[in-house]
Parts: structure tokens; C-alpha cells; sequence
């Protein structure tokens, strides 16, 4: 009874030293996912930037030629009122 108990224990200690190590492994595991997920947000960001920043010269070329195109109406108005 005495050697079954004493088996009985030492499985019980290799188990647990089993389960450390899986515990640990999972800590390891958690880290790198959180180090991939803060890689993947970075590059998110850095992507939105530069859509927002397309677009916003995209506006700025449409605002210029919405000038240019106003400024060619007035000259040609000014034309036809000297004429």
C-alpha cells in the first residue's frame, strides 16, 4: 500500500510539474500574440495615415481645380462683358 501510495504521489509531482510548464508556455504563448498584436495595430495606423493623407491631398487637388475652373468662368465672363 505504502509503494502504491508513494507511485500514486510521485505521478501527482510529475503531473504538476507538467502542468508549470504548460502554464508557463501559455504566459510565453500570450506574450507574443499581445507583441503581434500591437504589430498588426501599428501597421493598421500607419495604413490609415496614409489614407487619410491621400485623401486629403485627393480634396485639396479638387478644391484647386474647382478654383482654376471658377477663375477660367470669370476671365471668360470679364471677355464677354468687354466685348
Amino acid at each position: 500500500m505504502a509503494g502504491f501510495a508513494a507511485a500514486h504521489g510521485l505521478q501527482l509531482l510529475q503531473l504538476r510539474e507538467e502542468l508549470d510548464e504548460l502554464i508557463e508556455m501559455r504566459q510565453e504563448l500570450a506574450l507574443c500574440l499581445d507583441s503581434v498584436s500591437v504589430r498588426q495595430q501599428k501597421e493598421m495606423d500607419e495604413q490609415m495615415e496614409m489614407i487619410e493623407q491621400k485623401m486629403g491631398e485627393q480634396k485639396e487637388m479638387g478644391e484647386q481645380k474647382e478654383t482654376d475652373e471658377q477663375k477660367e468662368m470669370d476671365e471668360q465672363k470679364e471677355m464677354g462683358k468687354q466685348k
